[in-house]
């Protein structure tokens, strides 16, 4: 699909509408953070929990950082950061800590990101946020014993908006000291990339997006960083736009030289797409870990 050809009339507001195509969603979010307290509390336990490190300026600008067990002679570790969904708006860190779990289990450590939410910022304000945490990261990597070349973001819905615009950013113009980019590879669940769509609906009443300002946060417009690679996943019950999404930016990225795979999730809806991250012997959770280089 080219950027002049017009698109199929949908049905917008139900289309991208997760919560209402998921009824019990309330349950799913409660159990989310009854799972994410125990990871954590279990986590602080061990000592492996580094809680709500402070990346930027505002309030919100917190990580947790969860680092496995020290090995000995092991050397520094991959590290898994994750972007929470939530239409730039709703969600938090501590929803999702549990996701964590196989990879620290695996020997890398993970980063659980929050951010600004609108409309106390924009689209375009959560991608700085972004890049502000993947820098600190990377700057921190040698002190924290984390490996700057096996750094993964990963991302689900909004999230996935995330890790396509950070795979699209050109980084020596933020850091000039880093060659290449700080991120390895990326994993896009259910991911967002054309946001032009939500212009008209009620998703876009704490956005305030226009459609300059839509376009201009739309990785599927941008250009994709040297030897990009990706994995993209989307719920076999998800809406078709959805699908569309991700089958759109996969093509268009792919032509542009992205390297792009993709993960079946059959019998997954918007919600349970995600888990399926956190899930060990997952084929998501296992692409995301051959990202950072763990067999």
């Amino acid at each position: 699909m080219t950027d002049f050809e017009p698109r199929p009339a949908i049905d917008a507001e139900r289309e991208y509408n997760a919560r209402a195509a998921v009824p019990d969603h309330a349950r799913i979010f409660a159990r989310w953070a009854a799972e994410a307290a125990a990871a954590r509390q279990d986590f602080e336990r061990a000592g492996l929990l580094r809680r709500g490190l402070v990346y930027g300026r505002r309030a919100d600008q917190l990580l947790d950082l969860i680092l496995p067990p020290s090995r000995t002679g092991a050397g520094p570790v991959p590290l898994m950061v994750f972007f929470h969904g939530g239409y730039w708006q709703a969600m938090g860190r501590d929803d999702f800590t549990h996701l964590a779990r196989p990879y620290v289990a695996r020997g890398a450590a993970v980063a659980v990101v929050d951010y600004t939410l609108c409309p106390a910022t924009t689209v375009a304000g959560i991608t700085a946020e972004a890049r502000e945490a993947v820098l600190l990261l990377w700057r921190l990597a040698p002190v924290l014993g984390i490996d700057r070349s096996r750094i993964v973001v990963t991302g689900h819905s909004a999230g996935g908006q995330i890790v396509g615009q950070l795979a699209a950013t050109p980084w020596q113009a933020y850091a000039p000291e880093i060659e290449g980019s700080p991120i390895a590879g990326g994993v896009a669940i259910s991911g967002v990339f054309d946001l032009e769509p939500l212009i008209g609906t009620t998703i876009n009443a704490r956005l305030g997006l226009t459609p300059a300002t839509a376009r201009a946060a739309s990785p599927h417009f941008a250009v994709p960083g040297p030897d990009t690679r990706l994995v993209l996943a989307v719920g076999g019950d998800e809406s078709a736009e959805f699908h569309r999404q991700s089958r759109d930016f996969a093509r268009r990225w792919s032509a542009a030289g992205a390297r792009i795979a993709t993960v079946d999730l059959p019998g997954r809806h918007h919600m349970s797409a995600v888990e399926a991250l956190g899930e060990d012997g997952h084929p998501l959770a296992g692409a995301t870990l051959a990202l950072m280089g763990i067999g």
